[in-house]
Order: structure tokens, then C-alpha cells, then sequence
């Protein structure tokens, strides 16, 4: 495990345990924003992995996408090998749950639950596909490299309709200068490696004897109810779980909910 604990920066483990909970923090935050949960889940290690560009410069950012994808799932099996740990759950929050999926495709006979809270990826979102196709890159590169332009750019797409006004100021809260900006279209790109089809993901899940929990905030913004329609009707509703809570407090509610609720990682 040192190997890989000092080779790259992106690893964090907390607690201790006979079960795992990967997780994958959302754009603008750290490890950190987890590092609350070994408090909340008794006998459990906590592995977060910091999102490409996250903080802004890691040691992986300097090699290619897919090696700190490859990177990921070698370390995954180092410390579950290390630990003796045969099944574990992930947990992705807003575009972190690209990430938690693509995990769990690679792995999804020993995943038992996959929590998705108030995801990106899932639903109709056909900025993303364009924005990161290759011939599309340095153009969205370059366009980001100004927040300035950027800026007036999503006034343009809000007075279109294409965006809310809710979704433009959340946009504009990550725009305050050129080096935010840039890290947009740094993070999309390097993420857009772990492509992956939520028709496989739907099926294995149902082949499996995982469980994929949905969990959305009743007053998100960000990522809407509507985008989502065709990805939750593929599912029981059971596994539907609305928060009190926007699109930035929907973790900090999906922790309340882990304290109060029994799952994979506490049940008794």
C-alpha cells in the first residue's frame, strides 16, 4: 500500500474496519468533505479519491486520464486484498457519481451498495458529451481559459432557456476567476475517460446482488428532478430517496441519513 499511498496524492483512508466505503467528493471539494464518516459508520475504513484537478494540481494530473483511472482500481484492489475486505460499497456526489459508477462496473459482483447523491451522469445532460469529444477539446479548453467570456457566455444559455437561473448562478459561483474556470473544462476532460452506459449500469445491477440507492434533493436546482425521469423509472421505488435539501447541502443530508439509517455498511 506505501507504494501507493506516497506515489500519488489522491488517496485518503480513515478509520478502521471489515467494511469499505469508497468515495468520490463533487467538483470544487476535497477528501475532506468525508473525513466526518468514520463517526458515523463504526467498523468501517473510509477511502476517498480526490477528483482529477482536485486541488488544483496533483501528481496525476501530469499523466494521462487513464492512468489515474487505471491508478484507482489498482489501488482499490491493494487495500481490499491488504484488508482481506471481499465486498465493499461506493458512493459518488454530483459529478463524483461519474466516477462511483464507472467503479462499480469494473467491480460490480463486489459492490453491494452504490450510492448515487444528487448525481451527474445519470441524466439528460448533452453538454457534457459535447463539450468533452476530442475534437471538441481544445476548443472547450481554450473557451474556458477566460471566466470572463465564460461568464457572458451562460448569461447566453440562460436567456435561451437552455439553463435555470438557479443553475446559472450555481455555474457563475465557479467562475470567480480564470484559473476556476480552467479547472472545469481540466476536471470534465480527464473524467470523461471513465465514460460509461447506464443501460450496463441498470443491468448489472439487477444481475447483481448490489443495490443501487438513489438520493435526491427536493429543492436541487443543479441537477433536476425532469433529467432524471428516464434514469428512476428504471428502478424500485424504494430505492428513491429524497432529502430536504439543495444541491450543496445534499451530502451533509445523505450523512444525516447514513446516522439514522441501516445499510450496507452498519447493519446488524
Amino acid at each position: 500500500m506505501k507504494d501507493l499511498d506516497t506515489k500519488y496524492d489522491i488517496f485518503n483512508v480513515f478509520g478502521e474496519g471489515k467494511d469499505l466505503l469508497i468515495c468520490i467528493h463533487g467538483y470544487g471539494q476535497t477528501y475532506k468533505v468525508f473525513s466526518t464518516l468514520p463517526n458515523i459508520l463504526k467498523n468501517t475504513i473510509i477511502l476517498t479519491i480526490n477528483l482529477p484537478h482536485h486541488p488544483f494540481q496533483n501528481k496525476l494530473d501530469n499523466l494521462d486520464s487513464q492512468i489515474y483511472f487505471t491508478e484507482i482500481i489498482t489501488f482499490i484492489e491493494k487495500l481490499t486484498s491488504e484488508k482481506k475486505i471481499k465486498n465493499w460499497s461506493i458512493c459518488g456526489y454530483s459529478i463524483g457519481a461519474r466516477i462511483a459508477c464507472f467503479l462499480y462496473l469494473r467491480f460490480p459482483t463486489k459492490c453491494k451498495e452504490l450510492h448515487l447523491i444528487a448525481p451527474d451522469g445519470i441524466g439528460d445532460n448533452v453538454i457534457f458529451p459535447i463539450a468533452t469529444a476530442k475534437l471538441i477539446q481544445p476548443v472547450f479548453k481554450l473557451i474556458m481559459t477566460n471566466a470572463v467570456k465564460v461568464s457572458k457566455l451562460i448569461s447566453v444559455a440562460k436567456f435561451l432557456n437552455i439553463i435555470s437561473v438557479k443553475q446559472e448562478r450555481f455555474i457563475k459561483q465557479n467562475l470567480t476567476n480564470n484559473l476556476y474556470s480552467s479547472r472545469i473544462a481540466e476536471t470534465w476532460i480527464s473524467i470523461s475517460v471513465a465514460n460509461f452506459s447506464k443501460t450496463d449500469l441498470i443491468n448489472k445491477v439487477k444481475k447483481t446482488e448490489s443495490k443501487l440507492l438513489l438520493f435526491l434533493g427536493k429543492y436541487d436546482a443543479v441537477i433536476l428532478k425532469k433529467d432524471l425521469d428516464n434514469f428512476i423509472l428504471q428502478l424500485p421505488k424504494e430505492s428513491i430517496i429524497y432529502l430536504e435539501a439543495d444541491h450543496n447541502r445534499a451530502l451533509f443530508k445523505y450523512f444525516e441519513w447514513l446516522k439514522t439509517k441501516k445499510t450496507s455498511q452498519d447493519a446488524s
